[in-house]
C-alpha cells in the first residue's frame, strides 16, 4: 500500500506475509498491530506510533527500527529517533 498523508492501521494477520505500507521516505510492515502513520511536508517530516504490537519502520530493509506499544519513531530532516516512554 502506497501512502501520501497520515492513516491509522489496525492489522490482525494470523499466518503469512506483514502488511506493508509505503510512505514518502519510509516504509512500514506489521503482522499484528494497531499503528498511526502521520507525514507531512511531503514526506519530509513523519510520526509512527502504535499502541498495539510490533512496527518495523525505516527507509530500507538494511535500516530499520523496531516501534513496540506506547513508543514514537520520529523522522525528521533525513534522521529517525525513537521516543520511549519514561517510566
Amino acid at each position: 500500500l502506497k501512502l501520501q498523508g497520515s492513516a491509522r492501521f489496525d492489522i490482525r494477520i494470523a499466518a503469512g506475509e506483514p502488511f506493508r505500507v509505503e510512505g514518502t521516505k519510509l516504509f512500514m510492515r506489521s503482522v499484528d498491530g494497531a499503528f498511526l502513520i502521520q507525514q507531512e511536508n511531503k514526506g519530509e517530516q513523519a510520526v509512527v506510533s502504535t499502541n498495539r504490537g510490533v512496527v518495523i519502520f525505516g527507509y530500507d530493509e538494511k535500516n530499520t527500527w523496531v516501534v513496540e506499544a506506547g513508543e514514537k519513531g520520529i523522522y525528521a530532516n533525513g534522521k529517525i529517533e525513537l521516543e520511549r516512554p519514561s517510566n
